[in-house]
């Protein structure tokens, strides 16, 4: 019998979710998935648990494999994509020496800030990246300088350290393999993107030495269409076929193959991302957005120019979970819909910091415009709407550069609020579409170990997987739409005014 299906594992920042899909079909038939704890020792401190990430993801390859009755003849292999940016240091046995630092934890915003001007503008031109907590290599710092178990296993040689890519893989392949691939190397900000165009797949010498991380701590870094392990697990011998960070694999998932084309993915934060081909010479321009590897195969790279907003699924959970304004996330387009007009309520959702376009580790969240007459929906909607604004905000700084599209698809968990759909197309006022694919980020890891297995030998054969997306027309008039913008950018300046 032909091998017709693919185990997808999609680690997330809240949950973790491994998927069965069929080549034959184009479907996924079966999904499992667990919900990952997150804690906050400190303010702005982000953990979690990397055993428990680990044991949660081979426990569900387990329900998929035993649940459908897989046998070794039935599965081409596994695809990875995971949650970008945070860090895991581990020892030879896989046993993490301290929590798991998630990509939303501010604690080295203070080290970030203390770089120099010059330094982060050399930083930014060398990685793409913006010198900032968010990224990988002040997380890795704060560990080698902070734990002492991490520290005694630097000394014996057993310290590893990566993203939750490279930990997931080297303890499924029990210690065989310790690798990362392009796109999740590419956002720890220790690689110098132009060298990978040269077929250069490694950690940068000068980058190593000035945040003070010693290579032998680091993965091999590979393509991201790629076999580079086995997985044994259930009585099954399976390869790992690719690796790809989240919010790539949703550029991936979406079809999004071709230069100018471009996906916004509404998930625990919220993501726009343009590929912007295998040149990043005009995206570098753009010193608040960030340039990144969108994939690599077959040793050639391509990269993609991105706005990264840390909080849109996070803030549906808080309202939930951290301050009880709402029973299920369910309940949220409802409460939203209940009103006319936010009526002059705002929210700037630094709950953590503020990403692309303002960039700010210190600001914290605010309401706006509360009065007597404010209920729980105006909350609700404003947490909704502050995802749209700053979109609009990403959008319009990425246009003064050239990076403008006529077509932008959605995904994410926060895609299935219509609310949000309706109002992200009337604020940009263009037609956006989501896509039907709820599952686009796993599906771009599945694509690329489509590529790696040989099933498809280019990402032209894979438009044919695709499904037709659903059309968000822009409703709201020109008066209206004015007037929100130009209510929200008062409370933008308001916000910045009060950090000088």
């Amino acid at each position: 019998m032909e091998k017709r299906f693919i185990i997808g594992i999609d680690e997330g920042t809240t949950s973790e979710r491994v998927v069965l899909y069929d080549i034959k079909t184009n479907k996924i038939l079966d999904n499992d998935s667990a919900q990952i704890k997150m804690s906050y020792p400190k303010s702005g401190w982000v953990e979690q648990d990397a055993k428990e990430i680990f044991n949660s993801v081979l426990r569900s390859i387990k329900n998929i494999i035993t649940r459908n009755k897989l046998k070794q003849q039935d599965v081409l292999g596994i695809a990875i994509t995971n949650q970008r940016e945070t860090v895991v240091a581990w020892d030879d046995f896989g046993n993490p020496v301290g929590p798991a630092i998630v990509w939303q934890c501010r604690r080295t915003a203070e080290f970030c800030d203390s770089i120099s001007q010059k330094d982060k503008e050399w930083l930014r031109k060398k990685t793409g990246l913006i010198m900032d907590a968010y990224f990988s290599v002040s997380k890795m710092k704060w560990i080698l300088e902070n734990n002492k178990h991490a520290q005694k296993c630097a000394k014996e040689g057993t310290l590893h350290m990566g993203t939750i890519d490279s930990y997931l893989v080297y303890c499924l392949t029990k210690g065989k393999s310790f690798v990362t691939d392009t796109t999740n190397a590419s956002r720890t900000m220790l690689v110098d993107l132009k060298s990978l165009q040269n077929g250069v797949f490694d950690f940068d010498k000068d980058l190593l030495k000035y945040f003070g991380i010693d290579r032998a701590f680091l993965p091999r870094i590979v393509n991201s269409a790629e076999c580079v392990g086995n997985v044994e697990c259930a009585g099954l011998n399976l390869p790992i076929l690719s690796i790809v960070g989240d919010q790539q694999g949703s550029l991936f998932g979406q079809g999004c193959f071709k230069k100018g084309q471009a996906k916004n993915t509404y998930g625990t934060g919220c993501f726009f991302m343009q590929n912007v081909s295998t040149d990043i010479e005009e995206s570098l321009k753009a010193s608040k957005l960030l340039t990144t590897v969108a994939w690599s195969i077959k040793g050639k790279t391509y990269y993609a120019v991105e706005g990264s907003i840390f909080h849109a699924g996070s803030m549906s959970q808080w309202l939930v979970e951290g301050v009880n304004l709402v029973e299920d996330v369910s309940q949220i387009e409802k409460m939203c819909t209940a009103l006319k007009s936010n009526e002059g309520v705002y929210l700037f959702p630094a709950f953590t910091g503020i990403g692309a376009p303002y960039w700010n580790g210190f600001l914290r969240a605010e309401f706006s415009g509360l009065t007597l007459a404010t209920k729980r929906e105006h909350f609700v909607r404003a947490c909704m709407e502050s995802i749209c604004y700053l979109t609009n905000d990403i959008l319009s700084y990425a246009k003064t550069f050239g990076f403008s599209t006529d077509k932008l698809v959605c995904d994410g968990g926060v895609s299935k609020n219509n609310f949000v759909m309706q109002f992200q197309a009337d604020i940009l006022n263009k037609k956006i579409y989501k896509s039907m694919q709820s599952e686009s980020t796993v599906m771009g890891a599945i694509y690329l170990a489509m590529i790696s297995a040989g099933v498809v030998k280019s990402t032209t054969e894979l438009t044919k997987f695709l499904q037709a997306p659903k059309e968000f027309i822009p409703q709201m008039t020109k008066k209206q739409r004015e007037s929100n913008l130009l209510g929200w950018q008062k409370v933008v300046q308001k916000v910045l005014e009060k950090q000088k």
